[in-house]
């Protein structure tokens, strides 16, 4: 590996190519830097067609805006700059544990479990809606009561099952019209729980999981 010349980008598995060193990335030159991008992209885009393919509503699958993320680019003829960011953007997305559907399904199953232990029941098809609704009202009021957030995401779920079908905006707007009487009283009632976040884990390092995002 030390001579350029000799790389060959098939001679790597994908976690090899993921693991590259800045160093290793640095050193080579756009037409290799190209391969690896080009072959990276190739398998990030059988996955996503393996994600859709079986139903799952994975977070990796959404981007930070809320919008489903696009097919990779497989052309080994974008500008160096493009190259990089695809690049930074494939890392992210092939190290996510929910960019398969068998991390997928072990990261939901480990999801629903820690929502069940506080009370919270919610549906596969409903699981990255009810953690945009959360993650949307921490945000907007600053929220890091761990017993406020327990209430909240109950009246969340409650609220998906009156306004089934309804989107989350709708939601949100009944969330946040109710938030005094929702914490009214609420202070002790959780007070000996983990963190919602620690229930499974803490949250997942995806493109915008569940949890906050952490990219790399």
């Amino acid at each position: 590996m030390a001579d350029n010349t000799q790389f060959n980008v098939f001679g790597f598995t994908v976690d090899q190519l993921l693991n590259l060193s800045p160093e290793k990335l640095t050193s080579l030159n756009e037409s290799q830097l190209r391969e690896v991008t080009a072959r990276l992209a190739r398998v990030a885009n059988k996955r996503i067609d393996r994600l859709k393919d079986s139903g799952a509503k994975s977070p990796a699958l959404i981007r930070s805006d809320g919008k489903e993320i696009p097919k990779f680019s497989e052309s080994k003829s974008q500008s160096k700059f493009n190259t990089k960011v695809e690049l930074r953007q494939l890392r992210s997305f092939l190290k996510s544990k929910t960019s398969t559907v068998s991390g997928y399904n072990e990261f939901n199953a480990n999801v629903k479990k820690g929502l069940s232990k506080i009370g919270v029941n919610v549906s596969d098809e409903n699981m990255q809606d009810f953690f945009d609704v959360l993650n949307r009202i921490r945000e907007e009021e600053g929220i890091s009561s761990k017993e406020f957030l327990y209430s909240v995401a109950e009246a969340i779920s409650d609220s998906m099952k009156d306004y089934r079908g309804v989107d989350k905006d709708k939601i949100f707007e009944d969330i946040m019209s109710r938030l005094d009487a929702i914490y009214q009283g609420q202070e002790e009632r959780f007070s000996s729980e983990p963190d919602i976040y620690d229930l499974f884990g803490g949250p997942d390092n995806t493109v915008e999981g569940f949890g906050p995002n952490n990219d790399f």
